[in-house]
């Protein structure tokens, strides 16, 4: 916790810096580093400190995050950018699998049909969660989840995908299959390197798809 006497030269950028160094250590080696600033009554000074916090970590590659948690206290969040390692998990991540989980539901639809032991939630463009299942078929006639998913995006009238992410039968989640990148690259071409693909639920791994699939056709 930091207080209000570490703020009140806090327009001095050397001090935070100083301070900050050994913040910036901690990050590179942890990741995530969590710190609150407390003040004794809201006013000027902590709009400073937030503005000078967020540009200091900002400009030295690290993503920043922030609530003021009450009128007198900012929460910070800082995540140092690790390329494709480890991301920030966003709770969109969680509404994604939360949607994905609701509709898994392996079962038999017929002798030669079988649906929902892998399921996928993808996000549009547009923030709306959409929700598909694969179905196997004995003839090479079914769909994976993936593309069931973007198929619904489709018929409620959006082409534009933010995030994929497909649950496995056991509960674990993956990368989708060449097929389903292949459909994405087509219907982003130019685009579809910006989309995001949750390949960890639990390690909060994610990648996109311009890192998973380089130096595609189109």
């Amino acid at each position: 916790m930091l207080r209000r006497s570490y703020c009140n030269n806090i327009t001095n950028n050397f001090m935070l810096q100083s301070l900050f160094q050994n913040i910036f250590h901690h990050i590179l080696y942890n990741f995530t580093l969590k710190f609150s600033l407390l003040f004794t009554d809201f006013d000027v000074y902590t709009l400073l400190a937030e503005m000078i916090i967020r540009g200091l970590f900002a400009r030295s590659g690290y993503d920043v995050f922030y609530n003021k948690t009450s009128v007198n206290k900012i929460s910070f969040t800082v995540f140092h950018n690790v390329g494709n390692k480890v991301l920030r998990m966003k709770k969109i991540w969680k509404d994604l699998y939360d949607a994905a989980r609701a509709v898994q539901n392996p079962r038999e639809l017929s002798d030669r049909v079988y649906a929902g032991g892998v399921a996928a939630a993808i996000e549009s463009a547009g923030g709306k969660i959409y929700t598909g299942v694969c179905v196997d078929t004995s003839c090479a006639l079914g769909i994976c989840a993936e593309r069931n998913a973007m198929f619904n995006m489709i018929t409620c009238g959006e082409n534009e995908i933010r995030r994929v992410l497909a649950i496995m039968p056991d509960g674990t989640t993956g990368a989708p299959c060449g097929a389903c990148r292949e459909f994405m690259t087509q219907l982003m071409p130019g685009r579809y390197q910006n989309i995001e693909i949750l390949l960890d639920y639990k390690k909060e791994r994610i990648v996109t798809l311009g890192e998973l699939t380089p130096e595609w056709w189109i």
